[in-house]
């Protein structure tokens, strides 16, 4: 099967950036890529993209895309590469390269490709050898602590990905003392110590990464729905209004925004604001799921479960649209369909069980 998926990337009607659409992940193949605040070169530069970046595609005009990554921005598309293509980009890359530095950066991206598709255990065994080698031989990288602690960071989510959350704090530390200064790393220190109710915790990293990066939406975001948790809805609401002011194109701030205004019954506002999400990503299952919960409060079940079934179909594996679904047909008292659906939730998520019990 992945001889097929190398074989595929191979062609050229997958691997050309200019096929991207929205939506679409790309990589950033360049090395210290800007993103500019317009689809022009001599506009602000706004951040910066490292090899191997993963970027998600909202827009897209001629030899630019409209990506978002800490920040919204602009990046060209002869700096990215479809992440169906990038696996074997940086393969032949690191044959090709001569220098330790070049070789180290291309394996390192290879091994982001690899946990971006999913492919998490090959993912984690790459990252494990790169942080081996680079600890052994740290004088021959120039690079030196800030590489070693980008590589346990992208590891810890790799565990994450895993729902190993205390193998991804682990490695969140040490990339945190390697590098005090990465937003990134607190950020999903946060969301790890969410996953293990350490909730005081986890504010203080999401508060830390908003101090290091003021403008960095998903930390807003996430901090939000930890408050949401805890009812604190007007904080959590001004969370999710900064996200916008800040990216007003960034979906799943509207998504969450919605969230709120269903647990306070604002019905209009919430499907105004699912609307919004839906209309800037046509293609996110979690903006069908959550308007699926908006419309069981309302008590449309026939619509609640068109939008779980459009989630389903837009990602199979999306467990959290099973388990919703699951609700709807409880409600609906359609037990044994019911049951079907939680079944399917758990064997795609099983260390989630307790959760759909």
């Amino acid at each position: 099967m992945r001889t097929l998926i190398f074989a595929l990337c191979l062609l050229p009607s997958l691997c050309l950036a200019e096929d991207s659409r929205r939506g679409d992940k790309v990589v950033v193949i360049t090395k210290d890529a800007q993103i500019h605040s317009r689809p022009d070169a001599t506009s602000d530069s706004v951040d910066q993209g490292s090899i191997g970046l993963t970027l998600i595609i909202r827009d897209t005009r001629g030899d630019w895309l409209d990506v978002n990554f800490q920040y919204p921005g602009w990046i060209r598309r002869a700096d990215v590469v479809p992440l169906t293509a990038a696996v074997v980009h940086f393969t032949e890359k690191m044959n090709q390269d001569d220098e330790y530095d070049s070789y180290v950066e291309s394996r390192f991206a290879r091994a982001v490709a690899w946990r971006e598709r999913n492919e998490t255990d090959i993912a984690i065994k790459e990252f494990t050898e790169l942080i081996e080698d680079l600890s052994e031989d740290s004088t021959d990288f120039d690079e030196g602590d800030d590489y070693l602690a980008q590589i346990y960071l992208e590891r810890a989510i790799a565990w994450i990905d895993q729902y190993e959350f205390d193998k991804s704090i682990d490695d969140l530390n040490e990339a945190i003392r390697l590098r005090p200064s990465n937003p990134v790393a607190f950020l999903e220190r946060g969301y790890a110590r969410i996953m293990k109710e350490r909730d005081d915790q986890a504010l203080r990293d999401l508060n830390e990464a908003i101090q290091l990066a003021p403008n960095f939406v998903e930390a807003y975001l996430l901090r939000g729905s930890l408050r949401e948790f805890h009812r604190q809805f007007d904080q959590a609401l001004a969370d999710y209004e900064k996200g916008i002011e800040i990216d007003s194109k960034f979906s799943r701030a509207h998504t969450d925004k919605a969230s709120v205004h269903r647990q306070r019954q604002q019905f209009k506002q919430a499907l105004q604001a699912h609307q919004r999400a839906i209309e800037l990503d046509p293609q996110d299952p979690t903006a069908y799921v959550e308007r699926a919960l908006t419309r069981l409060d309302m008590d449309e079940l026939d619509k609640a479960l068109e939008d779980c079934a459009t989630a389903i179909r837009l990602e199979p594996g999306f467990e959290e649209a099973y388990a919703t679904r699951a609700a709807l047909y409880s409600h609906h008292g359609e037990y044994e369909t019911a049951i079907t659906d939680l079944n399917k939730a758990i064997e795609l998520a099983p260390k989630y069980a307790e959760t759909y019990a």
